[in-house]
């Protein structure tokens, strides 16, 4: 499947990326254009994005890097890797990351795309299922958690999209006047989702910038990214006042902390130099990693009492599956739901929970993880 797909977009690529060029100056985007090091015009598909919608047939080029890196390194790769049992069987590694996060290699099955023509390959064994649970903005809520902001705890505790909440914010109407439906709504969530996740790693302007653009093709000045920002910290005044005193307890103590007690020395980065984006993302990315490390302990531990035949057979972030026999699916599902609840209870025990976990099942992982 993914050779044929392959193939397809290197014909499209014969027709000529040189030919897109010529129709991107005529457009007159060339003279504010990326540049590669030889100050020719970047044809990377991040950068390529901007045109679709302005020049006909450029999806085909910003997606064939994508296809190619999915067959290059999810095709025979993971074939390549599998075991005489017909599985794989990658390694992890315990906080890997600075965060905290896990790592794996050989292979790294923390990094297998979402995509579902590599993800419903994962197949569960005959006789057997795959449950997929997620947690439900997981880093937005150690957010809301650590900071106190009384409206992000109410959106959670109310089971609201904090996504809307800070679109009607931008927009400055009520949520209860937010419409999905309307397109001026929809394009503000979008446009909040992503100042949202920006805001958890520290982004500036420039940062909120290039973030919106290449997570989520959103074009914005510095100045749209800087308003952007005030309104976010205007409507969640503790997220503004935990950023504060965050930066400077942290430039005066020289190190960052975990909710579950983890220190990070700045002394540590390349020069000893201070991060103010480490200040603020390491809290929420690290204490969001030892929450994946409790659920982990507590799935295993209730699989064996409950249900041995079942096996935690991945977790990657905010994600777990579990192999389970037909017929105990819904035994499986509500045990990762009330241990992965549990876990996020275990180190922010006055967060809400509502809406917290969300779990299906299926016979392969794509199935699995879209209900």
């Amino acid at each position: 499947m993914l050779a044929e797909l392959r193939d397809r977009h290197l014909r499209q690529q014969r027709l000529g990326r040189d030919a897109a060029l010529d129709q991107m100056r005529g457009l007159g985007k060339d003279r504010e254009w990326p540049r590669t090091p030889a100050r020719k015009l970047s044809t990377q598909a991040k950068h390529l994005k901007r045109l679709i919608g302005e020049l006909p047939g450029v999806e085909l080029f910003v997606e064939l890097p994508r296809v190619q890196q999915l067959a290059s390194n999810f095709g025979q790769k993971l074939i390549d890797r599998t075991g005489s049992d017909g599985r794989l069987h990658g390694n992890f590694q315990l906080a890997g990351a600075k965060t905290g996060r896990f790592t794996g290699s050989k292979p790294n099955l923390q990094n297998v795309p979402r995509a579902r023509e590599i993800r419903s390959v994962f197949v569960a064994a005959p006789g057997c299922s795959l449950i997929c649970a997620d947690y439900s903005q997981l880093e937005l809520r150690v957010m809301a958690a650590i900071s106190g902001d009384p409206v992000m705890t109410e959106a959670y505790r109310e089971g609201r999209d904090l996504h809307a909440t800070t679109a009607a914010a931008m927009l400055g109407i009520g949520v209860e006047q937010f419409d999905t439906a309307n397109p001026a709504h929809a394009d503000a969530r979008k446009k909040a989702k992503a100042i949202n996740f920006g805001i958890i790693f520290g982004s500036g302007a420039n940062g909120l910038r290039e973030f919106a653009r290449d997570a989520y093709d959103i074009l914005l000045t510095v100045e749209e990214a800087s308003a952007m920002i005030r309104r976010f910290l205007t409507t969640y005044g503790g997220v503004a006042g935990w950023m504060r005193e965050q930066e400077a307890r942290t430039r005066r103590y020289g190190f960052i902390e975990t909710v579950g007690g983890r220190r990070y020395w700045f002394a540590w980065e390349a020069g000893g130099a201070y991060s103010r984006n480490l200040a603020f993302n390491f809290p929420i990315q690290g204490t969001a990693a030892e929450i994946a490390v409790e659920a982990v302990t507590r799935i295993d531990a209730r699989l064996l009492r409950d249900l041995p035949a079942g096996s935690l057979v991945l977790q990657v972030h905010d994600e777990f599956v579990l192999e389970v026999p037909h017929g105990s699916e819904d035994l499986a599902k509500g045990i990762l739901v009330e241990e992965m609840t549990a876990a996020f209870s275990a180190l922010l025990p006055n967060a809400p929970v509502t809406d917290l976990v969300d779990a299906h099942d299926g016979p392969n992982w794509a199935a699995a993880k879209g209900g």
